[in-house]
């Protein structure tokens, strides 16, 4: 969880450590960060590190 005015945000942080950092946004209101570790994970952990963010009220 990451701390932020009067919330917290869920994130997950996968992949390897040592590549570049992508940060993850999802979709519209309502969807949440699964679908894209599902559908993206696989192809790109290997390369950077993925930290999944998920927006206030979702996840």
């Amino acid at each position: 969880m990451v701390n932020v005015p009067e919330s917290q945000l869920y994130v997950r942080i996968r992949g390897n450590a040592e590549k570049p950092l992508i940060v993850n946004l999802h979709g519209g209101p309502g969807g949440y960060s699964g679908i894209d570790i599902k559908l993206m994970g696989p192809a790109l952990e290997n390369n950077f590190l993925i930290a999944y963010l998920d927006q206030r009220g979702c996840g």
